[in-house]
């Protein structure tokens, strides 16, 4: 699932105008659950999940 442009440049500018920004943000309810999907799953099953989308 695509983020579109305008929600990412939200966040960006977010990121930019915080006077203490974080290492990492999640924008998106597909970053979301990236982050579930990352906490559940085994480092092989994530491996397997992230080459199968690179392949496609």
């Amino acid at each position: 699932v695509m983020i579109s442009a305008d929600t990412v440049a939200r966040a960006v500018t977010r990121v930019v105008e915080a006077k203490n920004p974080r290492p990492r943000y999640i924008v998106g309810a597909s970053g979301q659950a990236s982050v579930l999907a990352r906490r559940l799953l085994t480092d092989r099953m994530w491996d397997r999940v992230m080459m199968k989308g690179l392949k496609s």
